[in-house]
């Protein structure tokens, strides 16, 4: 009984043991939660409805990881650190709190949100690191790829590449950050403003042709489906 008893508890202080060596120790994480200014206007909100689509990307760029390219071709990732959620889903909610607020417009939402849609915009994240170009800091770079879809007609209305850098005073992470807030939030304006205007224009076009004001927002067949 003796041997047993002792047989038991040499397998369950090696499997505590196997057990350690597999999970490890817990990393400490800080979680980077970046945020934009969205600066309100006293517009109407327009008559069409936008919806903005998950962006694309390609890994590692769509994980939560504060990604860091030593050298060119070579990508590393910020120890410790990790964004609030994946980085396309990041870019998707300021995008939308970006084009909500800035025309106090409720016909703005996500694929999900349940609205028609007149136009859907989507989004590829091309790049989103630090990069150190040879310098002794880096410099943060952010290039988003879009297209303004028509959600009656699958037609892709316009089309245009943002990009933002930001140059970082040193190393630091703590300093990394911001960078990387603010080239966000420059592309993120820009893209906002750029979408309003051209969804605007297709727009004014669909309303104006021969037919259409019987009811401009009927289309036939489904929305087209975001990417």
């Amino acid at each position: 009984m003796n041997r047993c008893l002792t047989s038991f508890r040499l397998w369950v202080a090696m499997l505590a043991l196997c057990g350690c060596s597999l999970v490890g120790t817990r990393e400490d994480l800080t979680v980077y939660s970046p945020e934009v200014a969205i600066t309100a206007t006293v517009q109407p909100a327009p008559p069409w409805q936008l919806i903005v689509a998950e962006p694309r990307a390609l890994a590692p760029l769509g994980s939560d990881r504060m990604i860091v390219m030593p050298q060119p071709g070579m990508m590393e990732f910020y120890k410790g650190v990790r964004w609030r959620d994946r980085s396309t889903l990041v870019l998707q909610d300021l995008l939308l709190r970006t084009l909500q607020g800035a025309a106090e417009s409720h016909g703005v939402g996500r694929p999900e949100s349940g609205i028609r849609g007149d136009f859907v915009l989507q989004t590829d994240l091309r790049d989103f690191q630090a990069e150190y170009r040879s310098a002794s800091v880096p410099t943060v770079v952010v290039r988003i790829d879009t297209q303004l879809v028509d959600n009656t007609t699958r037609r892709i209305v316009a089309t245009r590449s943002f990009a933002s850098e930001r140059p970082c005073a040193s190393s630091a992470i703590a300093v990394v950050f911001p960078s990387f807030e603010q080239a966000l939030s420059e592309a993120v304006a820009q893209i906002a403003e750029w979408t309003r205007h051209a969804a605007a224009a297709s727009w004014r076009a669909r309303v104006s042709a021969p037919g259409a004001a019987m009811d401009a927002r009927a289309g036939a067949g489904e929305p087209a489906q975001p990417r």
